[in-house]
């Protein structure tokens, strides 16, 4: 009867009902707290269980506290689940709180920014021009039946030159000069006598307007000027200088070409604004353009 408990052949202990193989699952070999084959889960004096293989829960797992091989996991239920159903084009970034957060997509062409501190999305910003770049700045619109149209967007501090494009500008009759004219400054007039020369000096200048396109056609088969009126040094106490450079019809209906022609207004001032206009009648339609040559 040694080692039993009750009846020998019963091979249990009288009363409780657990079998012989039952209780030799605590029959353990390792220390507690060490998982063992086909043994019980027993916790050692720190309530720790080591070395499971895997495990399995049907239910809630609530814990203090996960460590991944040897990194501890300090992110919160709430950050974690940042990851569940994800919207599509969204990002996981760090809130001001210093918490994981979810930045949602942003429009169509827009890019991701920071003002140093957050993130957000943004229109792209145009790139910085250089000096001696291009810039547009004022677009005259279609013009029609307009006795002239004025350019005064000129800004000394940030351009040195001046370009004018133009785009099938006509005149509402024959025969007529095209006429760029520089404001006189100190007032709101533009000079329209003869202080301007063409290809001769100063002395003899004789022109109303800076030199372009003479004699222009309006016929139903003309499509008017098109070409670039250069501006330079306006912002200088001094002459300012013009070039045309332009192809049209006058009035005999031969297409002429003015070839990189110069002129210049022959008052010594700072020249801030441009008048376009014909020698008589209107501006019957076309488009004028003005870009700035940018200082460097």
């Amino acid at each position: 009867m040694a080692g039993y408990i009750g009846s020998k052949g019963s091979g249990i202990i009288s009363g409780i009902g657990a079998s012989i193989a039952d209780l030799n699952l605590t029959d353990k070999s390792l220390a507690n707290g060490t998982t063992e084959a086909n043994k019980v889960l027993t916790a050692d004096g720190d309530k720790d269980v080591t070395a499971i293989r895997n495990l399995t829960a049907t239910g809630t797992v609530t814990a203090q506290g996960l460590t991944l091989d040897t990194t501890a996991v300090t992110a919160t239920g709430t950050e974690i689940n940042q990851l569940s159903a994800i919207t599509r084009g969204s990002i996981l970034y760090g809130n001001a709180s210093g918490a994981t957060a979810r930045l949602t997509a942003g429009g169509a062409a827009t890019v991701l920014t920071s003002d140093g501190t957050d993130l957000s999305w943004a229109a792209p910003a145009a790139p910085a021009a250089g000096g001696g770049s291009m810039e547009f700045i004022a677009s005259s619109g279609a013009l029609s039946s307009a006795a002239d149209f004025a350019f005064t967007q000129f800004d000394s501090t940030k351009y040195c030159n001046y370009q004018f494009v133009l785009l099938n500008v006509k005149p509402d009759g024959s025969g007529v000069n095209f006429q760029p004219q520089a404001r006189l400054a100190g007032t709101s007039n533009y000079d329209t006598g003869t202080n301007y020369a063409i290809n001769t000096t100063v002395p003899n200048a004789a022109q109303s307007s800076f030199y372009t396109a003479l004699s222009v056609s309006n016929g139903s088969s003309d499509v008017g000027i098109n070409g670039v009126f250069h501006l330079y040094n306006p912002s200088e106490n001094a002459y300012t200088t013009g070039q045309f450079l332009a192809v049209y019809t006058n009035s005999t209906q031969s297409i002429k070409y003015g070839a990189a022609l110069g002129s210049a207004h022959v008052v010594a001032q700072v020249t801030d604004a441009i008048r376009f206009r014909f020698s008589s009648g209107n501006i019957a339609s076309g488009t004028i353009l003005m870009y700035g040559i940018k200082k460097s």
